[in-house]
């Protein structure tokens, strides 16, 4: 139960962060004229609410969190928002039994209120890479990350991204992986730098889980895709095609390595 209110009261906080002043205001005139009882500043409310129920059940982590290390003020602030997303969800999945808020966050994921999926989406990465689920869940999870794969927040693209190469460390897990190559692959002109790289970093273990015939066809089409990234103007973008066109090159065979090769130096060469 504590995660889940937890998770609650940090979709409410998200929401009023994004309120617009003029908004605010009306909401004020209009409950003034209803005379319904309401508090003065939302997000205010949400957050002490959020520390309270922190400071009375949960352990000492997030306590610290919310108060020495700012984790309240982080929430407050679009900019720093993510980060204090973050910061708390590393602290709360640390909790045993915190296995038990998937159901509510996919549920969540499953509605078409987009505005808290970032939220959620925190939390299920960073489950992702603290805990162990079963084959059956897994798969399912892996459909939910390939879906924001094509959200439209870059935020949400990068999250799932996140999970993604969270699983690709485990080898025996990779091979579920291997479906949500063409979404990838479209991640790779994607407009957010951070995103072309998370995308780039993943393909070598996706490919190498390919089989002999189709991976020669798939991984020589790889390598054109990611031939202009080698112009990028970004060095992290640069460097992350460098690493993964030499990943894919020991990875075909000697007639693909060739192609490879030619088409690399006439990319080079214009």
């Amino acid at each position: 139960m504590y995660p889940t209110l937890c998770i609650a009261l940090l979709c409410q906080i998200s929401y009023t962060v994004q309120i617009k002043p003029q908004e605010i205001d009306l909401y004020w005139r209009t409950s003034m004229q209803e005379k319904t009882p309401t508090p003065p500043v939302p997000l205010r409310a949400a957050l002490t609410t959020l520390q309270t129920l922190i400071r009375r059940v949960s352990s000492g982590d997030q306590a610290l969190i919310m108060n020495k290390r700012r984790g309240s003020e982080l929430l407050c602030h679009l900019a720093t928002q993510q980060k204090g997303l973050t910061v708390f969800a590393k602290a709360l999945v640390r909790n045993e039994g915190c296995e038990h808020m998937l159901p509510y966050i996919m549920t969540i994921l499953d509605s078409k209120e987009d505005t808290v999926h970032t939220i959620v989406m925190t939390f299920l990465v960073e489950l992702l890479q603290q805990k162990t689920f079963d084959a059956t869940l897994e798969e399912v999870l892996i459909q939910y990350l390939r879906k924001q794969l094509n959200a439209s927040q870059f935020q949400l693209r990068s999250l799932a991204l996140d999970g993604l190469l969270s699983l690709s460390t485990h080898p025996e897990k990779v091979i579920k992986l291997v479906p949500t190559l063409p979404d990838i692959l479209a991640r790779l002109k994607d407009v957010n730098r951070k995103i072309n790289v998370k995308a780039l970093k993943l393909l070598p273990g996706l490919l190498k889980n390919l089989s002999n015939e189709e991976a020669y066809f798939v991984t020589l089409d790889v390598a054109i895709r990611i031939l202009p990234l080698f112009d990028d103007a970004s060095n992290k973008v640069r460097l992350a095609t460098v690493s993964t066109f030499s990943t894919l090159f020991d990875l075909v065979k000697r007639r693909s390595k060739d192609q490879m090769r030619d088409v690399a130096i006439q990319s080079l060469c214009r």
